[in-house]
């Protein structure tokens, strides 16, 4: 049986440096979005920073299976989980379990999750084909081009859309909601 992106929703990467609008994003669809879209978490092995917002799971450990997966497990409460698209960024694993994006996908939920990582949104594009939608979006707050925004550049033709913050969080969720209508055809 094959998948066409008629019956199953997209997966909404967003790409972008800090204070980029990124983390507003995601309190967008935790605030407003959810009968819509609901947010990837991501496992990490390093500790909470001040400025995670709930999608970070920290403090995990991660061991690799045979079968290429991880075995992803807290330190605080012990809870486990399978993560199939791994990567590091600054010494720190991260993971992501496809298998809860396609139970989303299944029950017609926009996917959406911060990533800047190529490595994670190949994995992601290798896994869901068409479905991955490749967002940047932009503030002129900063001050000098970041990897993300380098990152833009050289792949310019595999992003999709392009939001831009310039102060008023309700523009940005405008942008992005008017994304997920576009989508939902």
């Amino acid at each position: 049986m094959s998948i066409s992106k008629r019956n199953m929703a997209n997966i909404f990467a967003i790409v972008g440096s800090n204070n980029s609008g990124k983390d507003e994003i995601i309190r967008a669809v935790y605030e407003l979005g959810g009968l819509h879209a609901q947010i990837i978490p991501k496992f990490t092995s390093r500790k909470r920073d001040k400025g995670d917002g709930k999608e970070i799971k920290c403090n995990y450990d991660f061991e690799a299976l045979e079968n290429g997966s991880y075995n992803v497990k807290s330190r605080e409460d012990y809870k486990e989980f399978i993560c199939d698209i791994v990567y590091k960024k600054n010494e720190n694993y991260y993971g992501i379990n496809s298998h809860e994006i396609w139970n989303g996908l299944r029950n017609n939920r926009f996917q959406v999750i911060a990533v800047s990582e190529i490595e994670a949104i190949n994995s992601l594009r290798k896994i869901f084909g068409g479905l991955v939608v490749l967002i940047y979006t932009h503030s002129r707050e900063e001050s000098e081009p970041s990897s993300e925004f380098k990152m833009f550049v050289e792949n310019f033709n595999s992003f999709d859309h392009v939001l831009l913050y310039e102060s008023r969080k309700e523009d940005l969720y405008d942008q992005l909601f008017r994304l997920f209508r576009a989508y939902e055809a």
